[in-house]
């Protein structure tokens, strides 16, 4: 039986091992970049946590690890695609990066798969 570290480190080299080929068919599907639905899953984990209501753009770009040229252009093609949207709380206030209603669609439907592949991979590891 594995202990509760080695099962959540296995689980998450599961997720990177099947996210190449997830990413790649959900790229065919919607006609989206890699790159943009990583930066989106990526929002779409920021925004899921109970930290942050919305997350910033710096504060995406601090966790995907991206240069913030590049990142606001990622974020830009999102934005034109209606994945993602910004929002401001105050008027002066910092814009912030909310998903659409098809942005949550699209990174939900990318989670969906990448567990079910992961699955398969952990469902694998233990047949070997």
């Amino acid at each position: 039986m594995a202990t509760p570290a080695t099962l959540s480190a296995q689980q998450g080299l599961a997720y990177v091992v099947a996210a190449h080929g997830v990413l790649q068919r959900q790229s065919v599907r919607t006609s989206c970049p890699v790159a943009q639905l990583q930066t989106l899953l990526a929002l779409h984990t920021l925004n899921e946590s109970a930290t942050y209501l919305y997350a910033s753009t710096g504060q995406l770009g601090k966790v995907m690890q991206l240069q913030l040229p590049l990142l606001r252009s990622y974020v830009r093609e999102l934005i034109t695609r209606r994945y993602v949207e910004y929002v401001r709380f105050y008027k002066r206030g910092p814009r912030l990066l909310k998903l659409t209603g098809e942005g949550k669609t699209a990174a939900e439907g990318c989670q969906h798969a990448m567990k079910r592949a992961a699955a398969q991979v952990l469902d694998w590891q233990v047949l070997a």
